[in-house]
C-alpha cells in the first residue's frame, strides 16, 4: 500500500494563514493550505500504510508514535493560531483526498465560519481542581470517651465512624468549593466544555482530579482569570487549583450539538 492520505490540522480565515515553507508536519512532510472560498484547510500528505483506518487502531496504541504526531500536531496548530484564528482538528484527522477535503468544507462552510468568528481574539484555559488524601484530615471534634462499662470495642468504633464522617466532611468541602470555582470561572469566560476527570494513572499523581474544564477567555482577560483562580486558591484549602494554558480553542472549535467526525472521508 503506497497511497497518500491528507492530514489535517485545522481549518483557518484564508486571509490568515500565508504559506507554510520550512514548517514540517506530522513525519516532517511538508504543510499546505487547501482553500476554499473564505477557508483554508491546512493539512499535510501522510503514508496511506501509516494512516489508514486499520493501521491507525493499532498505531494509538503505541505511546511513543502518539506523542511524536501529537508533538508534530500541536508544533503547526501553534504556528497557524500565531498567524491568526484557526480551528484546530482533532489528532488524527484524515481525508482521502482534496476532494473529500473541499466536500467536508462546503457542507460545513457557515458552521465553520462562525466557529472561526466566535473564536476570534480568544484562548482556551484549562482548569483541573484535584483533591488530597489528606482533605479529609483536618481536625474534627474529638468523640467523647466512652463509659468505663462501655462494651469492648465500641471505643474503636466510636473512633473510626469519627474518622469516616471527618474524610467525608472534608470531601465534601472540597467538592462544594470546586463547584463555586467552576459557576465563577465560568461567569468570566466566554465559552466552558467539561472533559472527563483524569485517573491517577493517567496524571502519574496521587490527587483525585475532581474537575477538568476548558474556559474559553478573552486574550485580553487571561491575567485577571488567572488571578481569579488564585484567589479562589486562597480561599480553600481543600483542593488544589491548577490553570494550564493559553491553548488554541480545541475545545471550541465546533459547538457539542454540530460536531460531526470528520476522521474519515
Amino acid at each position: 500500500m503506497t497511497g497518500t492520505l491528507w492530514y489535517c490540522y485545522a481549518v483557518a480565515s484564508r486571509s490568515s494563514p500565508g504559506t507554510f515553507d520550512h514548517l514540517g508536519g506530522v513525519a516532517d512532510a511538508e504543510v499546505s493550505a487547501v482553500p476554499y472560498n473564505d477557508l483554508v484547510a491546512v493539512v499535510s500528505p501522510v503514508r496511506e500504510a501509516e494512516f489508514d483506518e486499520p493501521a491507525l487502531r493499532s498505531r494509538l496504541e503505541d505511546i511513543g508514535w502518539l506523542e511524536s504526531v501529537a508533538r508534530a500536531h500541536n508544533t503547526v496548530v501553534e504556528e497557524v493560531t500565531r498567524r491568526g484564528v484557526a480551528l484546530p482538528f482533532r489528532l488524527a484527522t484524515i481525508f482521502r483526498d482534496h476532494a473529500a477535503l473541499t466536500t467536508m468544507l462546503a457542507a460545513r462552510e457557515t458552521e465553520l465560519l462562525a466557529a472561526l468568528a466566535r473564536v476570534t481574539g480568544m484562548v482556551e484555559l484549562g482548569v483541573k481542581i484535584y483533591v488530597s488524601a489528606e482533605a479529609g484530615d483536618r481536625p474534627g471534634a474529638v468523640p467523647a470517651e466512652p463509659d468505663a462499662d462501655a462494651r469492648p470495642g465500641l471505643s474503636y468504633l466510636r473512633r473510626k465512624k469519627h474518622e469516616k464522617d471527618t474524610r467525608e466532611s472534608g470531601w465534601r468541602a472540597a467538592v462544594e468549593h470546586g463547584i463555586t470555582v467552576d459557576e465563577t470561572l465560568t461567569a468570566m469566560a466566554g465559552g466552558r466544555r467539561a472533559h472527563r476527570p483524569q485517573s491517577p494513572e493517567l496524571t502519574g499523581i496521587s490527587e483525585q482530579n475532581v474537575l477538568n474544564v476548558a474556559y474559553l477567555v478573552a486574550e485580553d482577560d487571561i491575567d485577571v482569570f488567572v488571578e481569579a483562580a488564585r484567589r479562589l486558591q486562597d480561599d480553600s484549602t481543600a483542593c488544589r487549583i491548577e490553570v494550564t494554558g493559553p491553548w488554541a480553542p480545541y475545545s471550541f472549535a465546533l459547538d457539542d450539538a454540530d460536531a460531526v467526525s470528520v476522521e474519515r472521508q
